[in-house]
């Protein structure tokens, strides 16, 4: 009898087993042929049982005899083809290894029910002695192979596993060949070559080793990913063991206690009621206990959560520089969660942007590209079923992966490895991973952005540089250029002033009658002439002075000058021009004398003489009206046009050195953009201020005020005159200083 409940717990184990682990996933094979071969061990075992039973026919032992020796070889062949799958050995060859090895164990399998295997049966003390066939030793070097096939593949695939795998593996084939060898032994040798088949229920027995070590692996390191149906099916066991036990005790003991007659009264019924209620009650308190108890043995936690995330909160909040917050964050997480390795990988547009941790250059590329492929907020490996998902993550060692998301995008991954004793990651891992995932991403979002504007800033450093060095190379070519410009003007200048003197001199004896009289049109067409040499030694002078400036020796000398008969003598100069260009010229004279002004008479006539002949320039067969007046203490003289007037965009830039509007380029005339350069810069010499206000298409006025009571030259005690020169900047200020034997004046 003791025999009989013994195989049956045995035979009902290996069932229970093999049923749990392929309902848990009926489409993966592994599970598929570990499954079946549990079967065909829990049918063997009652079949070995009952190939002794006395109470059987002859033929029916017969025939169960018979089944003990098919049903061995077909649990082998299954076993073989769980481990080749399990281990990944040989896998390009595993279709076709199953497919032959399965035709030779069925046929030789089948051999079992021919007289070339099994030839009679016996009666030896209390078992069925079994007749072997010639064949027998086939079957018996056949059944070893398999045994020794099966521990040499698992023994070999201990050595490139690592982590749980590697643990898995040797639970797996300890328990395997330890039972295994009991069995072969004490069922297949000892009766075949030893006629001794005094220990065939220790055989039998032994597979609960089987049972044992796969049920370990199962707790301990996740074989089959059953662990969970595991610790919740023994707490409903406990729990109905619980509800069950204390159901009995209260109506049965306690009702006897209370209770002495056997028939049912209305009391007992009332009691037996309210322990149902009672028990009823307690049903869910005591499922959390159970709960709470399994959870403890198949999930222990060896931390605390809250402190855990205290510690990356902190670690968050302290660090803004992405790599080092990264490096401390997989601190924290090895050293509380006890993980082997722990990896960072932050992503910017499918590629890596920073990763920390263990996976080389070469991989990040490849890395970047299949994480990608994966889909999920928390993957833990060994939950995932057989597939591209699994092959990623068993593929970089990956035992959990955590995707890190903002509310915008995705910014990186959060990888866990084995942990360091093998154990697998429990409920408690599996809770605290995500919440820390959803505050490392923000962070990481904070940092990155920060790390991009380092780089931003650091880029943009660089080309700052380079083109600060660049605008350097450039301002110094310009400047060798500019030095070249003003002393080839310089040259030109001084060249070009003599003969035009010469030529001047000339033409004004000339028609004075120095060399005879001329007609009319002759003393006309010499006074044109001259007109032209005088506004070419004009043009001349102006170059001159700029050249000046530019040498820093550009002098107002200042002296009492008529200013109202200067500006007529300039007016009667250019007459010839505006008659020339068909404009009407209009003075409006001043309505009383002015006081004489203390200016450089050459070049305010100079000034004088650009503006009126700009007007006549720009203003052809238009109008040019010329007004000088006393305004208060100052002297205004303004030009005013019927031209083609200055465009807004052109009127900040127009009194700068040797710049033209755009449409004054698109006329006929030349320029060279130095006259109202020029006549800026003596009128602020001079204490003056320039006017000018333009409309497009309309007109312009230009023109300046001088105060009547300015003196540009300072008389000391004993009357010695001080020059005042400047030399003026591209941008119109100017760098003044003082020239004398001795100063008593401001300067």
């Amino acid at each position: 009898m003791f025999a009989l409940i013994a195989v049956a717990v045995v035979a009902f184990c290996n069932l229970s087993l093999g049923l749990v682990v392929v309902l848990k996933n009926r489409g993966n094979f592994t599970h598929t042929s570990f499954a079946i071969f549990a079967f065909i061990m829990a049918a063997w075992l009652i079949t070995s049982y009952y190939s002794n039973d006395i109470h059987f026919s002859h033929q029916l032992l017969f025939w169960l005899n018979r089944a003990t020796l098919f049903l061995p070889g077909m649990g082998l062949y299954f076993l073989l083809l769980f481990t080749l799958e399990f281990t990944r050995f040989q896998y390009k060859w595993f279709r076709p290894f199953a497919i032959g090895f399965g035709v030779l164990t069925l046929f030789i399998s089948v051999l079992s029910a021919t007289p070339l295997l099994v030839t009679g049966i016996e009666r030896r003390g209390n078992v069925e002695a079994v007749m072997f066939g010639p064949l027998v030793p086939l079957f018996t070097l056949f059944i070893l192979s398999l045994f020794l096939s099966i521990v040499i593949i698992l023994a070999s695939s201990i050595a490139r596993l690592h982590g749980s795998a590697r643990a898995r593996t040797k639970i797996m084939a300890a328990s395997l060949f330890t039972s295994l060898a009991i069995t072969l032994g004490t069922n297949l040798v000892l009766p075949v070559m030893f006629n001794n088949y005094s220990y065939i229920y220790v055989g039998l027995l032994s597979t609960i080793i089987i049972v044992g070590g796969f049920s370990y692996a199962i707790v301990k390191h996740r074989l089959f990913d059953i662990r969970t149906i595991v610790a919740r099916s023994l707490a409903y066991l406990l729990l109905l063991v619980t509800l069950g036990a204390g159901y009995s005790l209260m109506t049965f003991k306690v009702g006897q206690l209370l209770f002495t007659h056997t028939e049912i009264s209305t009391p007992q019924q009332t009691f037996n009621v309210i322990t149902a209620l009672v028990l009823a009650l307690t049903f869910q308190p005591l499922k959390h206990f159970f709960e709470k108890i399994t959870d403890k043995i198949f999930f222990r936690d060896h931390y605390e959560s809250q402190d855990l995330m205290n510690q990356v909160s902190h670690v968050l909040a302290s660090e803004i520089q992405l790599v080092e917050l990264s490096r401390k964050v997989r601190r924290v997480l090895t050293k509380n969660m006890r993980v082997g390795r722990v990896d960072i990988v932050v992503v910017d547009n499918n590629r890596v942007f920073v990763e920390t941790g263990q996976y080389v250059v070469s991989r990040l590329e490849d890395l970047a590209r299949d994480l990608g492929e994966l889909r999920g907020k928390l993957l833990v490996t060994d939950e995932e079923p057989e597939g591209r998902r699994k092959e990623i993550l068993q593929n970089y060692g990956i035992s959990v992966l955590a995707a890190l998301r903002t509310h915008e995008d995705k910014v990186g991954y959060l990888l866990f490895g084995e942990k360091l004793n093998g154990d697998i990651y429990s409920n408690t891992d599996l809770g605290v991973i995500p919440i820390i995932a959803d505050q490392l991403a923000v962070a990481i979002q904070n940092a990155k952005g920060y790390v991009q504007i380092q780089q931003f800033n650091k880029t943009l450093q660089s080309k700052v540089t380079d083109a600060t060095k660049q605008l350097r190379e450039a301002n110094h070519s310009l400047e060798q250029l500019d030095e070249v410009k003003d002393e080839f003007m310089s040259m030109a200048s001084h060249q070009l002033r003599t003969p035009l003197t010469v030529v001047d001199g000339y033409l004004a004896n000339i028609l004075d009658g120095m060399y005879g009289n001329f007609n009319k049109e002759q003393s006309q067409a010499l006074a044109l002439v001259q007109n032209r040499v005088r506004l070419t030694s004009s043009l001349v002078t102006d170059l001159l002075n700029m050249s000046r400036m530019e040498a820093g020796r550009f002098f107002i000398d200042a002296k009492p000058v008529d200013f109202g008969q200067m500006v007529e003598q300039e007016i009667e100069q250019l007459k010839m021009k505006a008659e020339e260009f068909g404009a009407s010229l209009h003075y409006s004279a001043p309505t009383k004398k002015l006081p004489l002004l203390n200016i450089d008479e050459q070049k305010t006539r100079q000034a004088i003489m650009n503006l009126i002949d700009n007007a006549i320039t720009y203003a052809p067969k238009g109008t040019v009206h010329i007004k000088l007046e006393a305004v208060g203490n100052q002297v205004m003289f303004t030009v005013t046009d019927s031209g083609i007037g200055v465009p807004v965009a052109d009127q900040a830039k127009l009194f700068h050195k040797f710049y033209r509007a755009g449409n004054a380029k698109k006329t006929k005339v030349d320029g060279t953009g130095i006259g109202l350069f020029l006549v800026k810069r003596v009128i602020q010499q001079e204490g003056g201020t320039i006017i000018f206000t333009s409309k497009i298409g309309e007109g312009s006025t230009f023109g300046f005020r001088l105060p009547v009571s300015h003196s540009a030259v300072e008389t000391n005690r004993q009357g010695t005159k001080v020059k005042i020169h400047s030399q003026f900047k591209e941008d119109g200020t100017a760098v003044s200083a003082a020239s004398s034997a001795k100063t008593l004046g401001t300067v």
